[in-house]
């Protein structure tokens, strides 16, 4: 349903801005009027999916975005675009090549003035300022690109140098849940929400972040990254990738899915209860004997983890290499115990026979067992 919205309404867009290009009147106020269409289509896309949860803002800074400023957030969905774009009528976006040429769309953003970044920045300076200085709010992911997970990656220079050449103020704002709601490589929307955080503006005069713009990137990249992880500290429990969990067993046999069901809220609390003992890019040996719902539970909340998963029972080990989540993170299922030496974490959740001498010789050891099996 949101996507076939999606696209008749872009089309219809594309169509408006068609005929709006041979208006005899005003050309401005006409395109003033098409942005606050957009901005209301792009909030209505958002609530037409009966799965997506209502769309969360939180803006204790009390930001209104009156005051033009290189708007900053993460990407991890195709709805990025949609979240922000809902926000105010005066903005520009710096978009990808596949957005400027669609032939859903592409018509509609070119009307509107959004710049393809693949021309560079240099080129599109001039073309940017009519727009800044008609009150317009520069948008940029830069990140560049979506991330396959919910991480935020390495961000590029080019927001930071508008904002110094323009003497613009930065906007961050932490975007959350989209890695959920709707990954890249899906098809599907799930039943996740979205929340918005509008973080304090960094304005040029504030030295706290650096003094240009190469510095700026880094220290702001640390700053938002810091704020992202508090952000999902406050939102993500025990219980919050029970559904990317579960997806993974909804065409399995019946008994696997039950089972799986039946012990999930346990395994969630004992999985959630040891993520501070474990780092977000350990190498961990996971002795385990379910199907591999724990090791999925372990990589989607750290992304970077590199788990092997040693699973006893044939068939168990069986259904859990092939659950489709594991091309997309660092998972294996090993036939044989593999060699400790490549692991500084063995992670015990299952009763077992190992000798002690072997599992002495890791750096640390985790052992669920003592609390019950899980």
């Amino acid at each position: 349903m949101p996507f076939t919205y999606y696209g008749l309404g872009g089309i219809f867009f594309s169509f408006l801005s068609t005929l709006a290009s041979f208006w005899p009147g005003n050309q401005q106020k006409l395109k003033d009027g098409l942005r606050r269409f957009m901005a209301r289509f792009m909030k209505s896309v958002l609530w037409s999916s009966i799965n997506l949860k209502k769309t969360r803002i939180i803006n204790t800074t009390g930001e209104d975005f009156s005051k033009p400023a290189v708007m900053i957030a993460n990407h991890t969905s195709f709805l990025d675009i949609l979240t922000m774009g809902m926000l105010h009528p005066k903005t520009v976006f710096l978009v990808s090549d596949w957005v400027y040429n669609s032939p859903i769309f592409g018509k509609g953003v070119r009307f509107l003035g959004f710049y393809p970044v693949s021309k560079g920045l240099e080129g599109g300076v001039e073309q940017l300022r009519e727009k800044i200085e008609a009150g317009y709010s520069v948008m940029v992911f830069p990140e560049g690109t979506r991330s396959a997970d919910n991480l935020v990656k390495r961000f590029h220079k080019g927001a930071f140098y508008l904002a110094e050449h323009f003497g613009m103020d930065i906007l961050p704002i932490v975007i959350h849940g989209g890695a959920e709601v709707f990954p890249k490589g899906d098809f599907f929307i799930r039943r996740y929400g979205i929340t918005l955080k509008i973080l304090e503006r960094i304005s040029p005069e504030n030295q706290g972040f650096g003094q240009g713009y190469r510095e700026r990137t880094k220290t702001i990249s640390r700053y938002f990254k810091e704020e992202y992880e508090g952000l999902r500290k406050e939102l993500e429990g025990p219980a919050y990738f029970r559904e990317r969990v579960l997806e993974n067993y909804l065409y399995k046999e019946a008994d696997v899915e039950k089972a799986v069901k039946a012990g999930m809220e346990e395994k969630e609390n004992r999985f959630f209860a040891i993520e501070e003992e474990l780092s977000p890019k350990a190498k961990i040996l996971h002795i385990a004997d379910d199907y591999g719902e724990g090791d999925l539970l372990l990589v989607l909340r750290q992304p970077a983890r590199k788990v092997d998963s040693w699973i006893r029972d044939v068939e168990k080990r069986e259904v859990a290499r092939n659950n489709y989540m594991v091309k997309n993170r660092h998972l294996n299922y090993p036939d044989e115990l593999p060699a400790c030496d490549a692991h500084e974490v063995l992670l015990i959740s299952c009763r077992h026979n190992l000798p002690q001498e072997w599992i002495k010789t890791f750096p640390r050891v985790i052992d669920l067992t003592a609390y019950g099996s899980v």
